[in-house]
Order: C-alpha cells, then sequence, then structure tokens
C-alpha cells in the first residue's frame, strides 16, 4: 500500500485537472494490490495445523493448500467457507488429504451462498455422519467439487452429498460405499431443488434402505455427464437413480451395471418426472426390471440395455407413462422366474413410443416373450424385433384391451413366433415386413446391418433406414439357426 499512499498524497498537492493520470494511476495500483492473492498452507510444517482456522483467516480469492495425511477432530471437519469464495485444495494431489469425520461429523457445510469459485480439490472425505449428508451439505449455494472422494459415509438424506436449492458441480469425484439409513433417501446423493451438475463421476456400492441406491432426485433437474454406476443398490426403488416430484434430470453417456433393487434395479421414475436419456447404458443387472417408468414421461435416445436379467422384465418396465424410446438397442435381456413378462419391454397401461429401435435376443421363460403387452398401445415405427431367444416377439396378455401398432418394421427369426397373436393382422401391411436383417456379426454382438440388409435406407426407400443402427458392412451374412442364436445368450 505505500505506492498507493504516495499517490493520493500527490493528489492533495497539486491541481485537480493536471492530476487526472495520476488519479488512474492511483487507482489501477490500488486495485492491483487488492486483487492479490494469499496462499496459506496447512500440515505439520505450515502456517497453521488445522483446516477450519486456515479458511478462516483466507480472504476472497484465497488458497490453502493442505498437506497430505488425515485430519479429522472439531478443527477439520464440519468445514464452512464463510461465504467468502476461496479455493481448498491438496497440496500433495492424488485425494491425499483425508478429512475423517470419525462417523461423528461431516465434511463440508456450503450453506452461506458461496458461489461455484469456492472449490474443494483432491480431497477424501470418509466416515462422516449427518442427519442429511454424511460427508457434504449445501444448501442455496453452488461450490465446485473436483477430482474428490466421497466414501463410507452415512446419513439419512444423501449418505454423501444433501444438495437443497443449490448447483454444486461435482467433477471426476468418486461416491463409493455410502448408506442412506432410517428414512433412507440418496445412498449417495439426495437432491431436492437443486440443479447440480456431475461430470466424469462414478457411483459404486451406494446403498439406500428405501430409495435411490445412488441418488434420489425430489422436484431436481440435475446434469449428469459420463458418470459410471456400479453395484448400487435401493431395498424398495432405484438401485441407481430414482426420481420423483416432477424430476427432471438430463444424463449424457452415463452407464448403469450390476445395480439392484425391489424395483427399478438401474432407474426408477415416478409422480411426473421426465429424465431424458442419451447415449446411457443399462447393463448386466438382476432383480424385477432395469428401468421402471410410472406416471412420467421420460425419454431415451441412443441407449442401450443389454444383459439384464428380471423377474417380469429384462428391460423396460413402462406403467401409465408417455416414455420415448429413439435409437435404442435391447439386446440378451431375459426374464428367468417364470412369471411371465417381457424380456425387453413391459407396457401396462402405458402408450410408450420406440422408433428405430433394434430388439435382439430377448426373450422371457414360461409366458412372455420379447415384448409384453398388457391393457396397453404402444407403437412402433421402423423397429426390428429379430431372434428372440424364448417366447414371440410380441405377446399381448389375454383379457385385455391391447393395441400395438407397427409400422415400417421388420420382425423375424423369434423362438415363439414373429407376426402371431395380437400382431398378427399387421403382417404384409403398412410396410411391415418378415425378412432376415442381416446384422453384421450377430454372434459378436455388432447389430449394425450390412448394405444389402433389406431393413438399410437404400432397400427401404419408403421408409428409410429400419433399426436403431446404419449399415456396418458390405459382405454376405452368414445366417444363424435359432438355436445357435439361443445358445449365445445361455
Amino acid at each position: 500500500m505505500r505506492n498507493g499512499r504516495a499517490c493520493l498524497f500527490r493528489q492533495r498537492k497539486e491541481q485537480p485537472v493536471s492530476m487526472r493520470p495520476w488519479i488512474l494511476a492511483c487507482v489501477l495500483t490500488l486495485v492491483a494490490g487488492t486483487a492479490t492473492a494469499t496462499t496459506i498452507t496447512v500440515g505439520p510444517s505450515g502456517d497453521y495445523a488445522d483446516i477450519q482456522p486456515a479458511l478462516n483467516a483466507a480472504g476472497e480469492g484465497d488458497t490453502v493448500l493442505v498437506m497430505s495425511g488425515t485430519y479429522s477432530g472439531e478443527d477439520n471437519t464440519n468445514l464452512s467457507f464463510g461465504g467468502v469464495n476461496k479455493v481448498l485444495r491438496s497440496a500433495g494431489g492424488g485425494r491425499s488429504a483425508i478429512i475423517d469425520g470419525g462417523g461423528l461429523r461431516y465434511g463440508f457445510w456450503f450453506a452461506s451462498g458461496e458461489g461455484p469459485t469456492s472449490v474443494v480439490e483432491g480431497f477424501t472425505v470418509t466416515n462422516g455422519y449427518e442427519y442429511s449428508g454424511g460427508a457434504v451439505y449445501c444448501s442455496e449455494s453452488s461450490p465446485t467439487f473436483i477430482d474428490c472422494t466421497l466414501s463410507n459415509c452415512t446419513s439419512e438424506y444423501g449418505g454423501a452429498a444433501y444438495l437443497w436449492t443449490c448447483s454444486a458441480a461435482f467433477t471426476n469425484c468418486t461416491f463409493s460405499g455410502n448408506q442412506a439409513t432410517g428414512d433412507g433417501w440418496g445412498g449417495a446423493v439426495y437432491c431436492e431443488h437443486c440443479s447440480s451438475v456431475f461430470t466424469d463421476c462414478t457411483f459404486s456400492d451406494n446403498s439406500s434402505v428405501h430409495y435411490g441406491g445412488a441418488i434420489h432426485c425430489y422436484d431436481a433437474d440435475p446434469t449428469l455427464i459420463g458418470c459410471a454406476f456400479t453395484g448400487n443398490s435401493a431395498i424398495n426403488h432405484g438401485g441407481g437413480l430414482y426420481c420423483t416430484e416432477g424430476s427432471d434430470p438430463v444424463l449424457t453417456g452415463c452407464t448403469f451395471t450390476g445395480c439392484s433393487a425391489g424395483i427399478g434395479m438401474g432407474m426408477y421414475t415416478t409422480a411426473g418426472s421426465a429424465p431424458a436419456l442419451m447415449d446411457c447404458g443399462f447393463y448386466d443387472s438382476t432383480g424385477p426390471n432395469v428401468v421402471y417408468c410410472e406416471y412420467g414421461a421420460p425419454t431415451f435416445t441412443d441407449c442401450t440395455f443389454m444383459d439384464n436379467t428380471g423377474d417380469y422384465c429384462g428391460g423396460a418396465y413402462v406403467y401409465e407413462s408417455v416414455s420415448e424410446f429413439t435409437r435404442c438397442v435391447f439386446s440378451g435381456n431375459i426374464v428367468t422366474a417364470g412369471h411371465g413378462g417381457g424380456g425387453a419391454l413391459y407396457c401396462d397401461y402405458a402408450a410408450p413410443v420406440l422408433t428405430n429401435c433394434t430388439f435382439v435376443a430377448n426373450g422371457a421363460d414360461g409366458v412372455g416373450g420379447t415384448i409384453f403387452v398388457r391393457e396397453s398401445s404402444p407403437s412402433f415405427t421402423n423397429c426390428i424385433v429379430a431372434h428372440g431367444v424364448s417366447g414371440p416377439a410380441v405377446d399381448c396378455d389375454e383379457g385385455y384391451t391391447n393395441d400395438p401398432a407397427f409400422d415400417c418394421s421388420n420382425v423375424y427369426g423369434n423362438a415363439g413366433g414373429d407376426w402371431v397373436g395380437c400382431i398378427a393382422g399387421q403382417a404384409g401391411i403398412s410396410n411391415n415386413m418378415n425378412l432376415d436383417p442381416l446384422f453384421c456379426d450377430l454372434p459378436g454382438g455388432d447389430f449394425t446391418i450390412d448394405a444389402s440388409s433389406p431393413c438399410a435406407a437404400a432397400q427401404s426407400p419408403v421408409c428409410g433406414l429400419i433399426g436403431a443402427l446404419d449399415v456396418g458392412c458390405d459382405s454376405p451374412v452368414e445366417a444363424m439357426s435359432w438355436g445357435a442364436i439361443k445358445s449365445l445368450y445361455r
């Protein structure tokens, strides 16, 4: 500030008009001095031994560097930025600064309007506990978490993070082994009235005693990009993701693998929610159904449902919903419990719309087939239903009014019949066909089609491309018997 004071002194001594350049120089000097950020260190040889005192000393734009090690106790948990935007970073990198809640306290408290320039980077928060948010509590704030791990934390609302009316951002973060007990909402994250963004995050082995093994959304619109959900579970609904009360999350490039729940192993959506999923995948889950859509309008675009096993449906169960599926692939999904149903799709009092979708090698042991229809009117446009391993292509529940409609679709090679039962009258009309789609590599799971396929746009000038995937090869494709196809999925 010495240069700043000299400038002010000269301003008083000289004429105002002649001093205008000096005034400008003084202002710039003062602003530059104010904007200088400070770095404070925490550790055995740092400026402070504990984290909270260092945060208290840090001002707007300052950085607090925390040395590698484990930090616990009152001055290292329930950490608050106090409404000041600053950076808290692990000096050793690799999430080597560990905040241990000891099963009694959580890691971070953001409830003073902190913005996105309040950053937590490179930390592990473990053994945290609180009624709302075992590792992070965030209310009406928008902090940023980068390269952090939130693990083995417990709460009733958000085992790791409770997000209420906030836009917190999480990038390259891991949520693992967290639990929602008691009321049990959101094993890893509880998100209410929030629009948080999760980018390249991993949710693994989180659990809830009720809803949302990984994430519970309540009237919330979070965005998830490139996130992986693995081994999450909920005793009731939504092993990976649970959406209710008009939640409209947007998911792009996310995967759900090996999740479990009472209903909706990967995702459960209800109460007017309309999640939008693009380029997402649901794989290798076992339970009643991998996706359950109820009373809402979810959309699935370029999504994959593969190798799931269900009691009533291996893929998507749609109940009183107007779900839309566009360019989706359903493959190797099986109902094995003998209850009957649809290996790939179960329509129950619903009218889902499916456009350019491919169904391959799905089936239901016992009663049912690839698609099961009960008091529903699903529509299939430019779709392929082929090589079902058990049951017919479409099975309609007797005694109900069912009206599945096919247009420009190819139904071929299904074990229990193609254009049979409730769709028998649609064979050969509305540009429907019964021809081998000529997948490029059916045994290898390549469901693109040969250039000579009847489903290729060149051979289908009226309908255009039929199925989810375009031409991927231009060579003779060897036909396979139904028995050979079935053996691939056993």
